[in-house]
């Protein structure tokens, strides 16, 4: 009875196992049957160009942005706007086209006189799949801009009186040095 309770649940093992094989077979081949469409997300931003073009998308935050970036231009700094381009992508963008983002961008800002603003181009590496999406092209930086202190996107210049003992006796000098020192 005892050999004949085994053979008999080995049989419905075997059968039942063979079933569960046969409908995982037929049923679950594992391969997804749905079509691959590749997916193509929009940058959102403030301020956005479309590839090759100089005119600025704005976005909603644009106005917030403006506004808090119009504090930078004043008599002591002065708002650094740089437009780039991408020298790799095909057909390739020039120096123009970031200098003309810049000026586009500098519209923006009507209140703020000339003299506060510098505008400058700047090459970036881009990704050839992204031409038809709009992208972030422009970047601003504060400068410090006294009569002694320029601060520029490669470096700074203290400009020192001429011929003179006085040279380290400048209080907005060692202001701005001792700035330096502690960020």
């Amino acid at each position: 009875m005892r050999s004949f309770l085994i053979a008999f649940l080995m049989l419905l093992w075997l059968i039942l196992g063979w079933l569960f094989y046969r409908d995982k077979q037929t049923c679950c081949t594992g391969e997804k049957d749905v079509s691959a469409i590749p997916v193509t997300t929009q940058k959102t931003g403030p301020i956005l160009f479309s590839y090759n073009n100089s005119n600025p998308i704005i976005g909603e935050g644009w106005l917030k942005m403006r506004d808090s970036l119009t504090q930078f231009a004043n008599d002591t700094s002065s708002l650094e706007i740089t437009g780039w381009y991408c020298t790799n992508l095909t057909p390739p963008e020039n120096e123009s086209i970031g200098l003309s983002r810049a000026a586009e961008v500098r519209k923006q800002f009507p209140n703020v006189p000339d003299d506060h603003i510098i505008l400058i181009s700047k090459a970036v590496d881009c990704d050839n799949g992204r031409v038809n999406i709009n992208e972030e092209a422009v970047s601003f930086a504060a400068r410090i801009r006294t009569a002694n202190i320029k601060e520029t996107a490669d470096g700074t210049l203290i400009y020192f009186p001429f011929n003179s003992t006085q040279k380290l006796n400048n209080a907005e000098v060692e202001s701005y040095l001792n700035d330096v020192a502690k960020a």
